[in-house]
């Protein structure tokens, strides 16, 4: 078996304990995942949307 990465850690952790300081690690290791998703969605919906709400709808997304 193979050395487990930082996200698969967290949530081995978190199925265990279900810790809030846990729970908020994981949010923010996606956060990266999140811009990228965000500056990607910014290129197709223009200027119709901004960057940063598209990043924070996507956090708050994570957080729910």
């Amino acid at each position: 078996m193979g050395v487990l990465d930082n996200k698969e850690r967290l949530w081995i952790e978190y199925s265990h304990s279900k810790t809030s300081a846990i729970r908020e690690q994981i949010i923010i290791e996606y956060v990266p995942l999140v811009k990228l998703v965000a500056g990607r969605l910014s290129i197709y919906l223009g200027s119709n949307v901004e960057y940063d709400d598209l990043v924070g709808y996507g956090t708050f997304g994570l957080i729910d």
